[in-house]
């Protein structure tokens, strides 16, 4: 029960609004443009760019990120050099976090060792750092740094994030006119990390049934929401790059929208949450299926993949736009800066 407590309260809210608003229920406010995000670019032609639906024809570049975007079947992708986020190299250490505060006060970690290591959270004082999460609740703050049996969760990843200003940032949002934040910042992270291979959703996936069934049920619901009362379609998209000792998973609600004067277009939420894990706690599939209950983690992205090809056939999905990429080359080099300064103090 204490597990599950803590698990609740660190991931459990988001599971809660995507089962409210795939229902229909309690929908929030939208906040975001009803324009595709523009902040990509696309080498595809014309020719092989379309799937039929029962609306029509859908371009796969203005669907939803996981269809528009490439994907990745590798068991574990190859770690790019200078790859972090937050101001580091990953992989985190126990020494990067031991160098970190874990809270306002500026209080060294090092001072809660010999305490029970039950449900711990550290940093939730700041918004520039992740929360410490450690839920073993048979060791200490200490042995369970030691074994690596912590997890980093974010319910906000934004472009502090990264290591790079806000000036620079609104340099790129700005460019784009009326952008979706959510976009900017998953092709950021596609610059950062490679293509993600790990793909699941947090709402409707039916555990007793498989996973070729459950993405099958997935790609029919989500690109076509005009088959919905309200025409619109909503998933809580986990989208995670699993590494040999790590990996990290970014988490927001999706939504695809048709009328008949606009046709189809995106319309995500802008927050994305955060969650790093080192593969002592097992890899993303696993943290997910053991937060969840079993109900939801299971790792699509191979059947997925199977569907867009099916769906759409050979094409080169979109990629992020030279601005974007460039943004992520500075803030590779902060990240690296910084690194090297926590590791010779």
């Amino acid at each position: 029960m204490k597990k599950k407590l803590t698990k609740t309260l660190a991931l459990g809210l988001s599971l809660a609004a995507a089962l409210t608003l795939t229902t229909g229920c309690g929908k929030k406010e939208d906040t975001t443009s009803d324009t595709p995000a523009p902040a990509v670019t696309s080498e595809s032609s014309s020719d092989n760019s379309g799937s039929e639906t029962a609306a029509g024809t859908i371009d796969y570049a203005i669907c939803p990120w996981v269809f528009s975007r490439g994907l990745s079947d590798a068991e574990t992708l190859e770690l790019p050099e200078g790859a972090g986020l937050y101001g580091l190299t990953f992989p985190v250490t126990t020494d990067t976090l031991f160098s970190m505060p874990y809270s306002a006060a500026s209080v060294p970690l090092t001072d809660a060792l010999d305490e029970s290591a039950y449900s711990v959270s550290f940093y939730e004082d700041s918004y520039s750092l992740p929360q410490l999460m450690i839920d073993e609740d048979d060791m200490t703050i200490g042995e369970a740094l030691d074994k690596n049996l912590w997890s980093l969760f974010s319910t906000y990843l934004d472009y502090d994030a990264f290591g790079v200003s806000e000036d620079s940032y609104n340099d790129v949002y700005n460019f784009y006119g009326d952008p979706n934040p959510a976009y900017i910042y998953m092709d950021m992270l596609t610059t950062m990390f490679g293509t993600p291979n790990y793909i699941c959703f947090g709402n409707d996936y039916d555990a007793e049934k498989s996973a070729e069934e459950n993405t099958q049920y997935f790609v029919d619901t989500f690109l076509h929401p005009e088959k919905s009362d309200d025409q619109f379609s909503s998933y809580l998209m986990y989208i995670g790059w699993q590494f040999e000792d790590f990996g990290i998973a970014v988490n927001f609600f999706d939504t695809f929208r048709y009328s008949e004067t606009s046709g189809y277009y995106v319309y995500p939420e802008n927050e994305v949450g955060f969650t790093y894990v080192p593969i002592q706690k097992g890899t993303l599939e696993d943290y997910f299926l053991d937060t969840f209950d079993g109900r939801y983690g299971t790792n699509i992205v191979k059947e997925l993949m199977a569907e867009k090809t099916a769906l759409f056939g050979d094409v080169e999905y979109l990629t992020a736009d030279e601005k974007i990429v460039e943004l992520v080359n500075s803030a590779k080099g902060n990240a690296s800066a910084t690194d090297a300064e926590t590791t010779n103090k």
